[in-house]
């Protein structure tokens, strides 16, 4: 009973205030102003040239390459930043050219060579992880960021991609899209409640009140956090429904199948974890260190250093999930058990901030730091 008045008090209380409304707009504005259904469009439709028909106009491009499409297109790019630019690009929060050094230009030289001389693919991954680490990391040849290379793709094989993505479902495609854009937003705005969440009923003096009713920390914590996350996660699933009612009319105008829980089920598997987590970490940092403009410094230091690279790493260390293609259904295949792994592992990482954060503040209400 107290915790469920606890619970409906915070609701009432976030339904009322004018943050939440203010970051609720802040994630509709972001999420449509990045994606669109203009996105969806068949491949003579995209470019230039005579309808139907295959010509030099672009088609759009793929990242997902043959081993030999990656070792020439990583030579393409060692050629252009050793003898055109004389330097290469660092990616990072700020995106820098760095001119080359003697050392650096004689180790790019030397991969050419070895590329030239058919090194097999597993040689090729270990010295060109070795150039990046040479040229300081972040650049386009370690790991982190080879991913980003890409090459045009044919009009045969746009057809191809189209006709791949109507069979899936161009919700569940567009689906998971959308849910990479929604997943940015609950990296970060979902913080500027959490990180406050406590502090403000610590300055209205409600700890007292909480303290002479003898309620239970965990039961005041996790009231006020379920709440908040009722209330956030309502909202990413109001949002998701307008894609969905956009995809059925262009699925019903276009003959496609439609499938009504593509951005749904995708919105609560990739995008409800990062929302709890969110929100967890900001109240536990903010109890931990007694300022919620700690706690919101710090998420946005978490938030950027997970945006990059753009797709492909799901290790436990990336609480957002950047998948950001609509490549074909094979990409999401052989990413499904690192995906569902990094989702399990926030929801259960999540809980237990919860409870680490109302141990702390029991032992600050215990201590009378409060």
């Amino acid at each position: 009973m107290i915790w469920m008045n606890i619970f409906k008090s915070e609701i009432k209380y976030q339904l009322k205030s004018i943050v939440f409304w203010v970051l609720a707009i802040a994630v509709l504005g972001f999420v449509f102003s990045q994606f669109t259904e203009e996105y969806v469009k068949f491949p003579g439709d995209q470019a230039s040239g005579i309808e139907g028909q295959a010509n030099s106009a672009s088609y759009g491009v793929t990242h997902n390459l043959s081993s030999e499409e990656e070792i020439q297109l990583i030579r393409r790019h060692l050629w252009k930043d050793l003898f055109q630019k004389e330097g290469f690009t660092r990616y990072g929060l700020i995106i820098k050219d760095i001119r080359v050094d003697e050392v650096q230009k004689k180790a790019m030289a030397q991969l050419i060579d070895k590329i030239d001389n058919h090194s097999s693919y597993q040689e090729f991954v270990v010295e060109v992880n070795k150039l990046d680490t040479v040229l300081g990391g972040n650049t386009i040849y370690g790991d982190k960021f080879r991913p980003m290379l890409s090459r045009k793709l044919t009009y045969e094989e746009a057809v191809e991609n189209f006709e791949n993505r109507v069979e899936e479902g161009m919700t569940n495609v567009y689906g998971r899209l959308f849910a990479d854009y929604l997943g940015l937003t609950a990296g970060l705005f979902p913080v500027f409640i959490g990180a406050f969440l406590l502090g403000r009923d610590r300055r209205w003096r409600m700890d007292d009140l909480i303290k002479i009713r003898g309620i239970r920390s965990l039961v005041y914590v996790s009231a006020k956090y379920l709440a908040v996350v009722l209330l956030l996660v309502g909202v990413y699933l109001i949002i998701s429904l307008i894609p969905t009612v956009k995809f059925y009319f262009l699925s019903k105008a276009n003959g496609w199948p439609f499938h009504p829980l593509g951005f749904l089920k995708y919105t609560v598997a990739w995008v409800l974890p990062t929302v709890l987590f969110t929100i967890a970490c900001g109240m536990t940092i903010a109890e931990l260190v007694g300022s919620g403009l700690i706690a919101v410094a710090a998420q946005i230091v978490f938030t950027f250093s997970n945006s990059l690279p753009l797709k492909g790493n799901y290790s436990l260390s990336r609480f957002i999930i950047r998948f950001n293609t609509i490549e074909g259904h094979d990409i999401l295949v052989k990413s499904h058990d690192a995906i569902l792994l990094n989702r399990l592992f926030y929801l259960l990482l999540s809980g237990l901030l919860v409870v680490l954060c109302a141990w702390v503040w029991e032992k600050k209400e215990a201590q009378g730091r409060r």
